[in-house]
Protein backbone atom coordinates (compact mmCIF):
# COMPACT_ATOMS: atom_id res chain seq x y z
CA UNK A 1 0.00 0.00 0.00
CA UNK A 2 1.45 3.46 -0.47
CA UNK A 3 2.31 5.89 1.83
CA UNK A 4 -0.09 8.93 2.42
CA UNK A 5 2.61 11.34 2.31
CA UNK A 6 3.69 9.66 -1.70
CA UNK A 7 0.30 10.14 -2.87
CA UNK A 8 0.06 13.32 -1.41
CA UNK A 9 3.28 14.29 -2.84
CA UNK A 10 2.06 12.68 -6.55
CA UNK A 11 -0.94 14.69 -6.36
CA UNK A 12 0.79 18.10 -5.32
CA UNK A 13 3.04 17.64 -8.32
CA UNK A 14 0.71 17.24 -11.03
CA UNK A 15 -0.60 21.22 -11.44
CA UNK A 16 3.35 22.78 -11.38
CA UNK A 17 4.39 19.93 -13.62
CA UNK A 18 1.23 20.86 -16.30
CA UNK A 19 2.05 24.43 -15.82
CA UNK A 20 5.91 24.19 -16.60
CA UNK A 21 4.79 22.25 -19.98
CA UNK A 22 2.68 25.38 -20.42
CA UNK A 23 5.61 27.83 -19.64
CA UNK A 24 7.98 26.17 -21.84
CA UNK A 25 5.36 26.54 -24.95
CA UNK A 26 4.37 29.94 -24.47
CA UNK A 27 8.09 30.71 -23.51
CA UNK A 28 9.18 29.19 -26.99
CA UNK A 29 5.73 30.85 -28.80
CA UNK A 30 7.01 34.27 -27.46
CA UNK A 31 10.43 34.02 -28.22
CA UNK A 32 9.83 32.59 -32.02
CA UNK A 33 7.19 35.23 -32.45
CA UNK A 34 9.07 38.48 -31.30
CA UNK A 35 12.18 37.50 -32.74
CA UNK A 36 11.13 36.06 -35.65
CA UNK A 37 12.76 33.37 -35.64
CA UNK A 38 13.51 30.35 -38.20
CA UNK A 39 12.64 27.26 -36.68
CA UNK A 40 10.08 24.14 -37.73
CA UNK A 41 9.23 20.98 -36.26
CA UNK A 42 11.16 17.95 -36.78
CA UNK A 43 11.36 13.90 -35.92
CA UNK A 44 13.12 15.15 -32.77
CA UNK A 45 11.74 18.50 -31.72
CA UNK A 46 11.90 21.81 -32.53
CA UNK A 47 15.12 22.93 -34.93
CA UNK A 48 16.41 26.24 -35.82
CA UNK A 49 18.35 27.39 -38.68
CA UNK A 50 21.55 28.21 -36.45
CA UNK A 51 23.01 27.81 -33.12
CA UNK A 52 22.07 31.05 -31.90
CA UNK A 53 18.69 30.92 -32.58
CA UNK A 54 18.54 27.74 -30.51
CA UNK A 55 20.58 29.23 -27.73
CA UNK A 56 18.29 32.36 -27.85
CA UNK A 57 14.83 29.79 -27.81
CA UNK A 58 16.27 28.08 -25.12
CA UNK A 59 17.01 30.68 -22.82
CA UNK A 60 13.76 32.83 -23.19
CA UNK A 61 12.01 29.85 -22.66
CA UNK A 62 13.82 28.53 -19.66
CA UNK A 63 13.78 31.76 -18.33
CA UNK A 64 9.65 31.37 -18.64
CA UNK A 65 9.99 28.59 -17.25
CA UNK A 66 11.36 29.40 -14.14
CA UNK A 67 9.55 32.13 -13.37
CA UNK A 68 6.79 30.25 -13.09
CA UNK A 69 8.75 27.54 -11.28
CA UNK A 70 9.75 30.74 -8.79
CA UNK A 71 6.53 32.02 -8.33
CA UNK A 72 4.79 29.07 -7.66
CA UNK A 73 7.45 28.21 -4.90
CA UNK A 74 7.72 31.61 -3.30
CA UNK A 75 3.45 31.52 -3.39
CA UNK A 76 4.07 28.48 -1.02
CA UNK A 77 6.70 29.78 1.08
CA UNK A 78 4.65 33.23 1.09
CA UNK A 79 2.21 31.08 2.46
CA UNK A 80 4.04 28.92 5.08
CA UNK A 81 5.41 32.33 6.55
CA UNK A 82 2.29 33.96 6.74
CA UNK A 83 -0.51 31.44 7.16
CA UNK A 84 1.10 28.29 8.52
CA UNK A 85 -1.12 27.00 11.30
CA UNK A 86 1.33 26.54 14.04
CA UNK A 87 2.83 29.83 14.10
CA UNK A 88 0.52 32.30 12.65
CA UNK A 89 0.10 35.82 13.33
CA UNK A 90 -2.22 36.19 16.26
CA UNK A 91 -3.73 39.88 14.62
CA UNK A 92 -3.41 38.00 11.11
CA UNK A 93 -5.57 34.81 12.27
CA UNK A 94 -7.57 37.17 14.29
CA UNK A 95 -8.30 39.04 10.50
CA UNK A 96 -8.82 35.76 8.78
CA UNK A 97 -11.43 35.00 11.05
CA UNK A 98 -13.65 38.39 10.89
CA UNK A 99 -13.37 37.83 7.32
CA UNK A 100 -14.56 34.18 7.43
CA UNK A 101 -11.27 33.31 5.83
CA UNK A 102 -10.00 30.91 8.57
CA UNK A 103 -9.81 28.43 5.14
CA UNK A 104 -6.57 30.03 4.18
CA UNK A 105 -5.28 29.31 7.22
CA UNK A 106 -2.86 25.78 6.41
CA UNK A 107 -1.54 22.93 8.09
CA UNK A 108 2.23 21.92 7.81
CA UNK A 109 0.98 18.58 6.23
CA UNK A 110 -0.17 20.94 3.00
CA UNK A 111 2.37 23.24 3.13
CA UNK A 112 5.71 20.99 3.52
CA UNK A 113 4.38 18.89 0.68
CA UNK A 114 3.35 21.18 -1.47
CA UNK A 115 7.01 23.06 -0.67
CA UNK A 116 8.60 19.98 -1.46
CA UNK A 117 7.75 19.45 -4.99
CA UNK A 118 8.02 23.24 -5.78
CA UNK A 119 11.50 23.37 -4.26
CA UNK A 120 12.71 20.20 -6.32
CA UNK A 121 11.45 21.52 -9.28
CA UNK A 122 12.97 24.84 -8.62
CA UNK A 123 16.67 22.75 -8.02
CA UNK A 124 15.88 20.04 -10.52
CA UNK A 125 15.43 23.13 -13.50
CA UNK A 126 18.80 25.07 -12.15
CA UNK A 127 20.54 21.75 -12.19
CA UNK A 128 19.13 21.47 -15.89
CA UNK A 129 20.08 25.14 -16.69
CA UNK A 130 23.29 24.14 -15.20
CA UNK A 131 24.31 20.77 -17.55
CA UNK A 132 22.85 23.14 -20.87
CA UNK A 133 25.20 26.19 -19.69
CA UNK A 134 28.51 23.31 -19.94
CA UNK A 135 26.99 22.30 -22.98
CA UNK A 136 26.51 25.90 -24.50
CA UNK A 137 22.96 25.64 -24.90
CA UNK A 138 21.89 28.48 -22.90
CA UNK A 139 23.04 31.78 -22.03
CA UNK A 140 25.10 31.83 -18.60
CA UNK A 141 22.83 34.58 -17.08
CA UNK A 142 20.22 31.98 -16.70
CA UNK A 143 21.88 29.59 -14.83
CA UNK A 144 23.96 32.51 -12.52
CA UNK A 145 19.97 33.88 -11.76
CA UNK A 146 18.13 30.77 -11.32
CA UNK A 147 21.51 29.48 -8.64
CA UNK A 148 20.92 32.97 -6.91
CA UNK A 149 16.88 32.98 -6.78
CA UNK A 150 16.81 29.34 -6.04
CA UNK A 151 19.19 29.80 -3.20
CA UNK A 152 17.56 33.04 -2.04
CA UNK A 153 13.65 31.45 -2.19
CA UNK A 154 15.25 28.25 -0.37
CA UNK A 155 16.76 29.57 2.34
CA UNK A 156 13.63 31.59 3.60
CA UNK A 157 11.96 28.33 3.32
CA UNK A 158 14.79 26.66 5.59
CA UNK A 159 13.71 29.71 8.17
CA UNK A 160 9.85 28.70 7.80
CA UNK A 161 10.93 24.82 8.67
CA UNK A 162 13.23 26.16 11.40
CA UNK A 163 10.29 28.14 13.25
CA UNK A 164 8.05 25.13 12.74
CA UNK A 165 10.57 22.28 14.14
CA UNK A 166 12.11 25.07 16.76
CA UNK A 167 15.35 24.02 15.91
CA UNK A 168 17.44 24.67 19.54
CA UNK A 169 20.78 26.70 19.04
CA UNK A 170 20.69 27.69 15.26
CA UNK A 171 20.87 31.34 16.13
CA UNK A 172 23.68 30.79 18.26
CA UNK A 173 25.25 29.36 16.18
CA UNK A 174 25.13 31.37 13.43
CA UNK A 175 25.59 34.66 15.59
CA UNK A 176 28.96 33.35 16.51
Amino acid sequence: MYSRSLIKLIDEALLPAVLIILAEIVGLTLVNTFYNLSWSFTGGGITYATTEELILANSFSSMVVYAVILVGFSWVVMRAHLTHATHIHPTVHATLARLNLTHLVEDTFQIYHEAVVWVSYLWLFSLWFGIQLYLGLIHSIVFVTALVLSSLVTWLFITDVEREFHIPGIKQRVQK
